[in-house]
């Protein structure tokens, strides 16, 4: 049985009367920040956020990215993350139900945040931010009149926001070919999907009709690691999450994460990490105060 590290707060968005509240945005509150550092938390929601200001660090699943002027964050249902701010932010907020995606509108919003290779994190240039600050003014306006995000407004606002999103990816990051980028997502998906209890890449292959050596070829062709680092680091990034945030056992742990022996899966933990199960327990709950009650 999959365990969830249920004792990180996850927030759902708040059900507003009358209106369909399935998108929900707004400007940044800094007195959601309380003294510069947050809890960590999980959104059941695809969540960005735009710091048009502000300094500091914004930590996703452990790893920390700087907050500067014109930083845009972007994650998926589910993701770990929580702030370390030292100058008031400001910005916008924007967060949307997975169940968005099959508005009228087609905004595929899934295919978004799905990509290849994508970074959560995204510097924008000052003429990039002026540029992004009118789609989003505009988005922001119309919404405070309506809020129902199958109006064609803003519905199509939101739109070029994503493809206005879309072309400064194309601009910091490199692009790869699209039918590779279908293999490598459906990978990617099925790896998120089994993680828990398939490691082998021979599983994976065969349920996308392919040969274990065409996988690894192509996987490492996009991304530049083999198939089986994917898999590892899905592995401890879940590992990392049940050890900090909840009180299984690092057998208990194992088992969850599909290894048939606990003491594998340790030497396997600190092979990656060069620390043990426990060790990295005590150093993350130290370091930033996260004890589950």
């Amino acid at each position: 049985m999959r365990v969830n590290p249920n004792d990180i707060q996850l927030y759902h968005l708040p059900k507003i009367t009358n209106l369909n509240s399935s998108l929900q945005m707004g400007r940044l509150n800094p007195a959601e920040f309380g003294n510069g550092s947050t809890e960590p938390d999980r959104h059941s929601f695809y969540t960005i956020f735009w710091f048009t200001g502000g300094k500091g660090t914004h930590y996703i699943d452990f790893i920390p990215y700087e907050i500067r002027p014109n930083t845009i964050f972007m994650f998926k249902p589910g993701q770990t993350h929580y702030f370390e701010v030292n100058h008031p932010p400001e910005g916008y907020r924007l967060f949307m139900e997975p169940d968005l995606t099959h508005s009228q509108f087609d905004l595929k919003i899934y295919e978004f945040f799905q990509l290849v290779n994508r970074s959560p994190v995204l510097y924008l240039g000052h003429e990039e931010g002026l540029e992004l600050q009118k789609l989003v003014d505009l988005l922001l306006d119309e919404f405070s009149r309506s809020g129902d995000p199958t109006n064609e407004a803003i519905a199509h606002l939101l739109k070029l926001v994503f493809l206005k999103l879309e072309s400064f990816y194309n601009i910091h990051f490199k692009q790869y070919d699209d039918e590779l980028d279908g293999l490598i997502d459906q990978f990617q998906q099925l790896v998120e999907d089994q993680y828990f209890e398939q490691h082998r890449i021979k599983h994976y292959a065969s349920q996308l009709n392919i040969t274990a050596d065409y996988l690894s070829e192509r996987v490492k062709s996009v991304l530049g690691v083999p198939p089986s680092k994917l898999i590892h680091q899905r592995l401890m990034l879940e590992a990392k999450r049940l050890l900090a945030y909840t009180d299984l056992t690092s057998a208990e742990i194992s088992h969850t994460l599909g290894f048939n022996d606990s003491a594998y899966f340790s030497r396997f933990f600190k092979r990656e990490t060069n620390l043990t199960p426990l060790k990295f327990r005590g150093e993350i709950r130290e370091k930033y105060n996260h004890h589950p009650e």
